[in-house]
């Protein structure tokens, strides 16, 4: 109770809480008369997450099977998402309940006779045929987003704007506080994310996925249509008795400003890039391991569920540690096993999430205003998704969104704790810049033991050791001599940004490292590769994949190495045809070679031999 009486948007929450439940029942309506509207939003939730993973899997086989497929899809599905939150917004700013309701159960109908036509040419109401294959050269992001548009564009739209339109109608109707439904939301993606790799993939053909798909878009239709006649039925009987809505009633607050809405949109996009950025270090970078994309996917859905379910699963105490911890660990697992490596970046992206959406939760308006929040998630998803997939692979040569991400997610923490009085940032505590120095100390020590490599970046270590010292000392005179001039919190605020500044430090330093001994290093739609030169040898490299090398001593330029030299499968076929002897011309050999890698199929050829790689 001590807490509330401290917290003001706890009193707010707690008071809205019971004029809900008082309203419900003078009109005879109880309180588990908000389930059906849960119902809706998690089984939404379910088909909308479930609808990417199904059409992902359909066309991955058609553009080469690249993990930049998935992140193109995800880009789609972003971009439609915030067309969905933006649809939601301006039905509740601009129109009536009653029209609202009106508009939306017409698209709904709209969506479901698409889907009766196109099973009409298609396998099914959502799959394309095969006629829609991607042909010749064509860039296939371009492509992939056009097929996500035709086969799944009006009822991806229609769910992804499910969520904010019925909370804002509990709010506006039943004057509930519904953020914990956006937790719900992210459970249902989490749960179909679950159940399609370990139970639907597995176990039903494609055909019939997308069938008992469609199947469950007409469930949800039905649902959402009884929540929207009980809505409005209940809206007729509050404007009788009260004139007005039970949301403006209770939760009438100010209206968030421009920073505000900056913050919500920042928090999302940096969230959003770090998952994709994630995704991409683990799965090309890292280890290709099946369903390995599941893990980032599940930790980023984790944190949504876990910072708006309950203010008590984001500690600001715990998960700022562990942001500056989870760095060091990345450099120390970079050339460790790779479940060594997969922890570590697997850490750093939860608690990154932790960060970025438990002060999200933090920042939630009241629900009056809560389909300008989700838009601005939404608009921050779908930009952290744009920078993922599309400016990225353009200006990086690595994968140093990751880094970016990392860095940007500090850089935001650092505002947000600016910006509230009562964080930690400002703490009258002469202690807590001793502290943090210290912690800088034992990190560096520790990396200096284990890992000499990242201090000898820095040319000369005394500057290293003149720079701790030099933060030390007022640090230690502060906790133990605090005078007026020492104003401890403004020390902790300057020891906050020179951390800050340290960690962009090594993160450019990482970054420099891998491209670090590149012959030549390119990015591509498929992936990063690197060319390495080892004495006499070039490396082809993609992530931790070797594709092939050549010997460059004058002697063996033309010799067949790796995966194909003389001694292998394909080697001994080629060396040992019967086609082969002594007349090149009139026995010389046609080769069809699929996929071209280090061309090294190629020092087989002789005068004569025609070789195509497709």
């Amino acid at each position: 109770m001590s807490d509330i009486k401290n917290d003001p948007a706890g009193r707010v929450e707690v008071v809205a809480l019971l004029d809900s439940l008082l309203e419900s029942a003078r009109f005879g309506l109880p309180y588990k008369k908000v389930w059906p509207f849960a119902a809706a939003i998690l089984l939404s939730a379910f088909l909308l997450f479930q609808v990417q993973l199904i059409l992902s899997k359909c066309i991955l086989p058609w553009f080469g099977g690249a993990a930049s497929v998935w992140t193109t899809c995800n880009l789609a599905f972003q971009v439609l998402l915030l067309l969905g939150y933006l649809y939601a917004h301006l039905l509740a700013a601009r129109l009536p309940l009653r029209l609202q309701i009106k508009i939306h159960l017409s698209l709904l109908g709209l969506s479901v006779l698409l889907m009766a036509a196109l099973a009409w040419t298609w396998p099914s109401p959502i799959t394309p045929r095969v006629t829609w294959k991607p042909e010749g050269n064509a860039q296939p992001i371009g492509q992939i987003i056009r097929l996500l548009a035709v086969a799944i564009g009006l009822p991806f739209f229609l769910l992804a704007a499910n969520s904010p339109i019925l909370q804002q109608w509990l709010a506006r109707t039943r004057g509930y506080s519904p953020y914990r439904l956006f937790a719900l939301s992210n459970f249902g993606s989490l749960l179909a994310l679950l159940t399609y790799p370990f139970l639907f993939e597995p176990n039903v053909t494609l055909r019939h996925q997308a069938w008992i798909w469609s199947g469950g878009y007409g469930i949800y239709v039905i649902v959402c249509a009884a929540c929207a006649i009980a809505t409005y039925s209940l809206k007729k009987d509050l404007s009788k008795a009260s004139g007005h809505d039970l949301s403006e009633k209770v939760l009438d607050h100010d209206r968030p400003g421009v920073g505000i809405h900056t913050l919500w949109f920042s928090l999302a996009a940096c969230g959003c890039t770090m998952y994709l950025a994630t995704t991409n270090m683990l799965c090309q970078e890292i280890a290709v391991i099946p369903f390995l994309w599941v893990l980032p996917l599940s930790l980023y859905l984790l944190s949504f569920i876990a910072a708006f379910e309950s203010s008590r699963w984001y500690l600001r105490s715990i998960f700022h540690s562990l942001y500056l911890i989870s760095l060091p660990l990345i450099l120390l697992t970079g050339t460790a096993k790779v479940l060594l490596q997969i922890g570590s970046f697997s850490l750093a992206l939860f608690v990154v999430g932790m960060i970025c959406h438990g002060e999200l939760a933090r920042l939630k308006p009241a629900s009056k205003y809560l389909t300008n929040f989700y838009l601005m998630i939404a608009l921050g998803g779908a930009l952290g998704g744009i920078f993922a997939a599309l400016i990225a692979p353009m200006v990086f040569r690595a994968f140093w969104e990751f880094q970016t991400a990392f860095l940007a997610c500090g850089l935001l923490l650092f505002i947000v704790l600016f910006r509230d009085r009562n964080s930690w940032l400002y703490l009258r505590a002469a202690w807590l810049p001793l502290l943090l120095v210290l912690g800088v100390i034992l990190i560096v020590a520790v990396l200096g033991y284990f890992k000499p490599a990242v201090l000898s970046y820095f040319r000369e270590k005394s500057y290293l050791i003149f720079i701790l010292i030099g933060a030390v000392l007022p640090a230690i005179w502060g906790a133990f001599k605090p005078g007026k001039w020492f104003k401890t919190f403004r020390w902790t605020q300057a020891y906050a940004l020179g951390i800050l500044i340290l960690i962009a430090v090594v993160l450019i330093m990482q970054m420099n490292s891998q491209v670090q001994g590149s012959f030549a290093c390119s990015r591509s739609f498929f992936g990063i590769f690197r060319i390495i030169r080892n004495n006499n040898v070039l490396v082809l490299k993609h992530g931790q994949t070797t594709h092939g090398f050549q010997i460059r001593d004058g002697v063996h330029d033309p010799t067949p190495t790796s995966y194909y030299a003389t001694n292998t499968g394909i080697g001994k076929l080629l060396w040992n045809h019967p086609k082969r002897g002594e007349n090149a011309k009139e026995n010389s050999l046609r080769v069809g070679v699929i996929g071209l890698g280090t061309g090294t199929l190629a020092a087989y050829g002789r005068p004569g031999d025609y070789y195509c790689f497709y």
